[in-house]
């Protein structure tokens, strides 16, 4: 029996129809995937027309769980409502509804797509295209559909120096009118008005769609959930854990999502009507409030994505014990607001307050070589995850890409110097009722399948060595959530951009960094010279585009700068405080985040570093006294050779073209490791 390790790799195991009805089938896919070296499978419905909360799927988990226990496999299931929306929906009347504020569909909140119109002639009328239907993997229907279901506010006002005049503000919903063309796909807001001949006034509109997801805000829609567990429960399944798809609300920029329980719950929590301000959450006020609003409407998202799923893993647990639990963060390059901040998961580190493990799915970036910089950030991002989690770990997949044994040993490198766990997409369909997949590793009928037992064996083998023990950081960088959600969404996509490139300079420099959300940074207490958060000490914080800072980290941030520890902010120096409020006090800036070069940075600041040979990265794992340290090409294919520098540690690397790793032991000898040797006779690299 090939050895497995609870550390190795787990992969998504996609179910269709005939997995869901034919137990021998079932049972011959565990046994394929078991031979390959998986440790854990993360069971997720995929092109069939049975609901999640269907009897049969329950009892092929309860089946297919039994069997993974019997080999000693970790059992994950994707226990997600949204494969469930439609019986949710019928059964509580609850759905997620969406405001659509742009001209047309495809780009999103781009400025020029805003669906903003002046008063002509006292008479005014916006139109919005919309799609009927738009395809989505994660709802079991295929996709969601928006059906207009009525006018939410419409709002007429005056703007000055391109920001709304708060005080002009006028609610016309009531002078307003909504025309729907299904046949073509639009609706119109129009009416008439009364406005002096000489002045210019603005009208935008939030139209109202009903859609097919089901609303995570629901308590009736929570507590139908309840029947899914106790089954799965009846029929003696064995859960591990549990997961969702790509976290939230199935919408893009441009779209937000609402429903009566989204109101109720944003006045229960803020004590104001968010139908009242939703012109905030599109354009900036002349007195900052679109500053408070946006921070509590995306902050609310997030409670409730994230509290959702906290709850039905309260189910689970109640039932089936101390079993682990995550939800995705999905890292596009492009497109990290459309998945992020709309679906309410903008800040991943919020979920890990209820979550056991981090779970990361990066996104396509060209190809690994050409999009490495930001393949390695999104890896420090995830690693950062496993960092903060309950369980002191983090899954990663890397979706949306076709590679060959040469990347695969690139990636399973990375894996390793990070001590990331392989979430491996996937075992099973390529497509969805006929509509394909973005090219990527679907297994068995990829040809890297057959190099499967190998790359695992590699991972569980360096992962004997480390104990998946996270990699030193001395340095702490601040992901700006804060700045994201309240910056206009072109703004917010070339901040997120600009930190991602940051984070890579700062790993070829040789710094070492964790990253963390404010809301982190905020456990943080200055002791002897050095900020501690949890278990992890940092000599010095850096915070790129600090625009908008929560109180409490105001307040951290001052303290620092007047004890003389070294925090530096990059970009525009703070402004304001998350509830709107202007900062009186001035921060010094010292460095550009979109600069390419950080050597300056890193000399005036003095951060320390690990000196790695030329076109290479590395990283320090410590284990108890001892460390290792870990060596490859920056790049998918390349080759390094010299000095290796680590404060009193000096070694010289002879010509490399592979991962090495060298043991330093209680006594400060270094030892290069023949790793590789382990892995003889599961074939060549």
């Amino acid at each position: 029996m090939v050895k497995t390790l609870m550390n190795s790799a787990f992969i998504v195991w996609r179910w269709g129809d005939r997995e869901i009805e034919d137990p021998k089938l079932l049972r011959q896919q565990l046994q394929e995937i078991h031979a390959k070296g998986f440790s854990g499978v993360v069971v997720a419905l995929w092109e069939t027309r049975y609901e999640v909360i269907d009897h049969k799927v329950v009892v092929a988990v309860a089946q297919a769980s039994q069997w993974a226990k019997a080999r000693g496999m970790t059992f994950w299931f994707q226990a997600d409502p949204r494969q469930a929306s439609r019986s949710l929906i019928t059964q509580t009347g609850e759905r997620t509804q969406n405001l659509i504020v742009t001209c047309t569909s495809e780009n999103g909140l781009d400025p020029e797509n805003i669906n903003l119109v002046q008063v002509q002639h006292q008479k005014f009328n916006l139109r919005y295209d919309f799609p009927k239907c738009q395809h989505s993997h994660i709802v079991q229907e295929v996709s969601l559909y928006f059906e207009p279901s009525g006018l939410e506010r419409v709002f007429m006002f005056r703007m000055s120096g391109g920001c709304v005049v708060q005080s002009s503000i006028i609610d016309i919903t009531g002078m307003s009118r909504l025309f729907a063309n299904m046949d073509e796909g639009y609706v119109e807001v129009f009416g008439e008005v009364s406005v002096p001949a000489d002045e210019i006034w603005w009208v935008m509109g939030f139209p109202r769609f009903d859609t097919n997801l089901t609303d995570f805000a629901g308590r009736q829609s929570r507590e139908a959930l309840k029947d899914l567990v106790e089954d799965l429960f009846d029929v003696s399944a064995y859960i591990d854990g549990i997961t969702w798809d790509n976290s939230g609300y199935c919408g893009d920029v441009g779209r937000f999502p609402v429903s009566e329980s989204i109101y109720k719950a944003f006045i229960a929590e803020y004590g104001y009507d968010l139908r009242d301000v939703l012109l905030a959450l599109v354009l900036e006020y002349d007195d900052e409030f679109h500053v408070h609003v946006r921070q509590d409407y995306y902050n609310l998202l997030m409670q409730i994505v994230y509290g959702a799923q906290a709850e039905l893993f309260a189910l689970f647990r109640g039932f089936f014990g101390e079993i682990d639990n995550t939800m995705p963060h999905a890292w596009h390059a492009g497109q990290s607001l459309s998945h992020d901040l709309v679906c309410g998961n903008v800040d991943p580190w919020e979920g890990l307050f209820t979550q056991g493990s981090g779970m990361t799915l990066i996104g396509r970036s060209e190809t690994m070589q050409t999009g490495f910089d930001s393949m390695v950030s999104r890896l420090i991002l995830s690693r950062s995850l496993a960092v903060f989690s309950n369980r002191k770990r983090s899954f990663t997949s890397l979706s949306e890409f076709d590679f060959g044994s040469e990347e695969a040993e690139c990636w399973t490198d990375l894996m390793a110097m990070f001590s990331l766990h392989w979430l491996v997409k996937a075992y099973g369909h390529e497509g969805k009722f006929g509509i394909p997949c973005f090219q990527e590793v679907i297994f068995p009928t990829h040809p890297l399948w057959n190099k499967m037992e190998r790359l695992n064996a590699k991972m569980d083998h360096i992962g004997e060595l480390t104990g998946y023990a996270q990699p030193e950081s001395n340095v702490l960088l601040v992901y700006p959530v804060d700045s994201i959600t309240t910056a206009d969404f072109q703004s917010a996509e070339i901040m997120i951009e600009a930190v991602h490139a940051l984070i890579s300079r700062l790993m070829k420099a040789g710094i070492q960094i964790d990253v963390v959300s404010p809301k982190i940074l905020k456990e943080g207490r200055l002791i002897q010279e050095q900020l501690r958060i949890r278990y992890r000490l940092y000599s010095a914080v850096i915070y790129p585009y600090p625009e908008i800072l929560d109180p409490d980290v105001l307040e951290l941030i001052t303290v620092m700068q007047r004890l003389g520890f070294k925090i530096l902010l990059g970009g525009e120096r703070p402004f304001y405080t998350t509830t709107g409020k202007r900062i009186p006090h001035e921060f010094a800036v010292c460095f550009d985040p979109e600069d390419n070069n950080v050597s300056s940075m890193i000399s005036e600041a003095d951060l320390p570093i690990i000196q790695a040979p030329s076109g290479s990265m590395a990283t320090k794992i410590l284990r108890g006294v001892e460390a290792y340290y870990m060596i490859r090409p920056y790049g998918v294919a390349g080759s390094f050779q010299g000095e290796f520098i680590d404060r009193n540690i000096h070694f010289h690397i002879p010509r490399s073209e592979t991962l090495v790793i060298y043991h330093r032991d209680v006594n400060d000898q270094i030892v290069k490791l023949d790793w590789q040797e382990a892995l003889s006779g599961l074939g060549a690299r």
